[in-house]
């Protein structure tokens, strides 16, 4: 977002043109602290982290337990079933679409995941994820 930050104004005209009543900026998440600075926006109101004694923390709390475990599912081009969007390398298989959905979705595997969400040990995925996340007026 660091790039193209400064295009926000422009952004912010562009859509009163077309009648906007807002823009809200959701920022970038971090999968790994390597190059974070130059990633992260130099706007502070605009990050979602802080860096303190050098780690990058989120500022706020993710939603937990989170409520797309209840009603959603992923599906990768391969067919790998996951818990949501945010696992994009497929770590944390909960079964294959070739499997009856219904019979995943209440399954041992997605029980599990789902119960880690009430312990101090959640994947990291969700202790990364945006929901809840307040969002940003540009």
């Amino acid at each position: 977002m660091r790039h193209n930050e400064h295009e926000l104004p422009l952004l912010r005209a562009e859509a009163a043109k077309w009648g906007a009543d807002q823009v809200l900026v959701k920022s970038p998440y971090l999968r790994s602290v390597e190059g974070a600075e130059e990633i992260l926006p130099a706007e502070e109101r605009y990050r979602r982290y802080r860096c303190i004694e050098g780690h990058w923390l989120r500022k706020e709390k993710a939603a937990r337990p989170c409520p797309r475990l209840w009603y959603s599912s992923v599906i990768h081009w391969d067919g790998k079933v996951v818990p949501c969007c945010f696992d994009k390398d497929g770590s944390h298989l909960l079964g294959h679409a070739s499997e009856p959905l219904k019979k995943l979705f209440h399954g041992e595997a997605y029980r599990q995941f789902r119960r880690r969400q009430y312990s101090a040990h959640a994947p990291q995925i969700c202790q990364n994820c945006t929901d809840g996340l307040k969002i940003y007026p540009a």
